[in-house]
């Protein structure tokens, strides 16, 4: 029976410490106990932190969008510079060209 005690204590435990991690991750900010003791009592720990989660999610889909925006148009402008570039070389084969035959 002590070992019965003693398991369900550490799973307790264990779940309190799961539960403080993932508020920290979701808030930046340590729970005080009676945020932890209420979010268990009221098993609303996870769907205050799924709904956190979600809300905080959005903000970095909206960053990752923007980030990958401008990815896109730095390679956009590196394409219309390569463009630029092969034509200088192309006029510069014209000139080569040009002046072996003189």
């Amino acid at each position: 029976m002590n070992r019965f005690n003693d398991l369900r204590q550490k799973m307790n435990s264990e779940y309190r410490e799961t539960i403080q991690r993932r508020y920290y991750t979701v808030t930046g900010e340590n729970p005080n106990e009676k945020i932890l003791d209420n979010l268990i009592a009221t098993g609303e720990s996870e769907t205050f932190l799924q709904k956190a989660i979600q809300e905080q999610g959005r903000g970095q889909v909206m960053d990752t969008i923007m980030e990958i925006q401008e990815m896109h148009d730095a390679v956009k402008e590196m394409e219309k510079n390569m463009r630029e570039l092969h034509q200088v070389f192309m006029d510069m084969a014209v000139l080569v060209q040009g002046r072996g035959s003189n």
